[in-house]
């Protein structure tokens, strides 16, 4: 699985798997950053640390072998969104989710 982080807040964000099992890395502000894992379960929910702001949890959403999703945080805070792409049959399919991860689109 991969997990594209961009991070449009000024303020530095370091990743981690909902429970905090595993750090993925830190994405400074206004940047983004790229975390490939092995990830074996058919959900998963991010954990996001932003630098002197606080933390956001994402629902869970639904994921399968060989994705790439996208999770956005906004220059405003608080609302991430999340994309995903890599569909298997669907060459370059981009689907977007307003607000935290709502699942497949």
């Amino acid at each position: 699985m991969v997990i594209v982080v961009r991070n449009d807040n000024f303020n530095q964000a370091t990743v981690f798997t909902a429970d905090g099992s595993r750090r993925l890395g830190i994405v400074g502000g206004k940047s983004r950053a790229t975390f490939r894992l092995e990830w074996h379960l058919p959900e998963f929910q991010l954990r996001v640390r932003l630098l002197a702001v606080g933390e956001i949890l994402s629902q869970r959403w639904s994921v399968g072998a060989g994705e790439t999703w996208e999770f956005v945080i906004p220059a405003n805070c608080c609302r991430p969104s999340v994309a995903r792409s890599g569909d298997p049959g669907a060459a370059g399919a981009d689907h977007r989710a307003p607000g935290l991860p709502a699942g497949r689109g």
